[in-house]
């Protein structure tokens, strides 16, 4: 892949965002970045929402300062099963994915927010 994200991270403010027009119930939603020898991840818990939601994951909270961003050579998106779930996950429609610049402000403000748990 390759992905240069450099020029939306100036400074780690810059933010992958994923709009959703509902999801079905309560999960965990995370998203990885891989390069060269290593990766950073993250993940934030979602409830069950009827309407469109926004869920934000800020560069800076991947885990790492080491990430290069110039060389993405992946990237995963993850949705867990929350309760009454054995197998899958619930459905969900994602309406939109987007790269925000550092210096984006975002509108509307997102409904959730990744947070780096060590």
């Amino acid at each position: 892949m390759n992905l240069d994200l450099t020029q939306y991270n100036t400074g780690s403010n810059g933010r992958i965002r994923f709009t959703f027009a509902a999801a079905e119930s309560v999960g965990s939603f995370g998203v990885a970045f891989y390069y060269p020898g290593s990766y950073g991840a993250c993940f934030v818990g979602t409830n069950l929402e009827e309407t469109s939601f926004t869920v934000d994951f800020p560069f800076d909270q991947f885990g790492s300062t080491d990430i290069d961003w110039g060389d993405i050579t992946t990237i995963l998106f993850e949705f867990d099963a929350g309760l009454g779930y054995v197998l899958g996950a619930p459905n969900l429609a994602v309406t939109d994915i987007e790269v925000i610049n550092y210096n984006t402000t975002s509108f509307p403000p997102p409904t959730y927010t990744c947070t780096y748990v060590p």
